[in-house]
């Protein structure tokens, strides 16, 4: 009976020693949380915005005229304080000269050229151009609608620099255009073209091997950019057309500000202000945080408005859902 009772009391002190549970970390919330209520918004008026880079004189107002009736369309031509308007269907134009951009390709690395599709020929010219038009396109006719908006602009840009033998920049989205590559776009496609109006720019983090992904051009529609990140490499192409996709179908929106969700099929899509979504991720998975492409009047990033915060295999997740939607 005696080593009984020793027995029985070892088990109790042994129990008594046994540390206390720990507690366990509360489960993240939802990124949803973190986006506020989207507020109502007052957008800009799109306008469309392309430069025409040339050397030499400015083409007269019969000469505009004439080229872009060649095209089929009609145009009345006239002047303004502001500069040469062009009355088109829809949308009222003004070309006036301006300072020639600094942004234009300085170095002719393989990495300079491939973000533009430029040959080394075009980027050298395009370099040495003394003299600019911005082309400044707004939609006269409520009728219209906004996505016929960039064709008339490029009509007009495409004229002037045709009668100029110039090559035409888009500020809004930075891209620079070879002669026989916007002249084969345009043949290719005369109307509303996405890949010519939201353009996607991407920059690898050495570190990670990941990529950020973000959209330019949405300015013309008084919309946000939208950004993506991370995404691996192996997702880069695939994510970049579910990106553009994504700023194109923000145009029909009426408004769109952080903490929007929108459905695509079976997937709910949160844009939320990409400072905040960054702010729940891991330090440097987070991309960048500036970027000198194309103008910007805001930047959104996407995630799963479900997803715990900074739970990067839940996002990883997310954006296959996306590929497969």
């Amino acid at each position: 009976m005696r080593i009984r009772a020793i027995a029985v009391t070892g088990l109790l002190i042994g129990c008594g020693s046994a540390p206390p549970p720990q507690d366990t970390a509360p489960p993240a919330e939802p990124m949803r949380t973190v986006a506020p209520s989207p507020a109502a918004a007052n957008p800009p008026a799109p306008v469309k915005r392309l430069m025409v880079l040339f050397d030499g004189a400015v083409p007269s107002e019969e000469a505009v005229s004439r080229e872009i009736a060649r095209g089929s369309v009609a145009v009345d031509v006239g002047s303004s304080p502001e500069g040469m308007e062009m009355s088109l269907p829809g949308v009222m134009c003004t070309a006036s000269e301006t300072e020639v951009p600094d942004t234009r390709p300085k170095h002719f690395l393989p990495a300079d050229l491939a973000a533009h599709d430029l040959s080394e020929a075009d980027a050298k010219a395009i370099g040495e151009v003394p003299q600019a038009l911005l082309v400044e396109c707004v939609v006269d006719d409520q009728e219209m609608p906004v996505r016929g908006l960039p064709p008339m602009a490029e009509t007009a840009a495409s004229a002037l620099a045709t009668l100029t033998g110039g090559f035409v920049h888009d500020p809004q989205t930075g891209r620079y255009y070879g002669k026989q590559a916007w002249a084969a776009g345009r043949a290719e496609t005369k109307g509303y073209e996405v890949g010519r109006n939201i353009r996607v720019i991407r920059d690898k983090n050495p570190d990670t091997g990941d990529y950020w992904l973000g959209t330019r051009g949405l300015i013309a529609f008084g919309r946000p950019d939208l950004e993506a990140f991370p995404v691996s490499e192996a997702n880069v192409d695939a994510i970049s057309e579910q990106l553009q996709a994504l700023g194109d179908l923000t145009i029909s929106e009426p408004e769109v500000a952080s903490g929007l969700v929108m459905s695509l099929g079976p997937v709910d899509v949160l844009f939320i202000d990409r400072g905040l979504y960054a702010n729940t991720l891991p330090a440097g998975t987070t991309g960048k945080q500036h970027d000198a492409a194309g103008a910007s009047l805001g930047r959104l990033a996407i995630a799963d408005p479900e997803a715990p915060q900074g739970d990067l295999d839940a996002h990883r997740a997310f954006l296959r859902r996306l590929l497969v939607r």
